[in-house]
């Protein structure tokens, strides 16, 4: 009997250990997307451009399609290594309110890479990219 618990408690441990590693590989990171979100001390490096311009957090961001302005409550989704950013958002279940994929950002803090993006600096544009667990603060502008 003495031997069932042992091994039974093994084999939790063991299960412990495979759940974290399999809940890291399937989401590895979060992302919060807002306007006047701040990370801390994180770094806007991982995408193919490492230049920023100025932040104007605070303001409401713009649905690009009929120009009315929306302001954004902060949004946390839970990425998935290659996918992007709004779609692993809709994943999450997360309400996208106004934003879409042609949605500007202005600032990227992360801890890791976490995120990659492309030159458009819009949200169409940032893809998890699954070398972090940490979390990626999408500043609007």
């Amino acid at each position: 009997m003495r031997k069932l618990i042992v091994i039974g408690v093994f084999a939790a441990c063991g299960l412990g250990v495979v759940e974290t590693a399999v809940a890291n590989y399937f989401y590895p990171g979060k992302v919060i997307i807002g306007t006047g979100i701040t990370g801390g001390g994180g770094t806007t490096t991982g995408g193919t451009t490492d230049g920023t311009t100025g932040s104007t957090i605070g303001q409401d961001a713009s649905k690009m399609g009929g120009g009315e302005p929306c302001t954004v409550k902060p949004i946390a989704c839970e990425c998935f290594t290659g996918v992007p950013v709004l779609e692993a958002c809709l994943k999450s279940g997360v309400d996208l309110q106004c934003l879409t994929p042609k949605t500007k950002f202005d600032e990227i803090e992360q801890e890791g890479q976490v995120v990659v993006w492309d030159k458009t600096m819009t949200l169409g544009g940032l893809v998890c990219a699954g070398k972090s667990d940490g979390t990626a603060y999408v500043n609007l502008p």
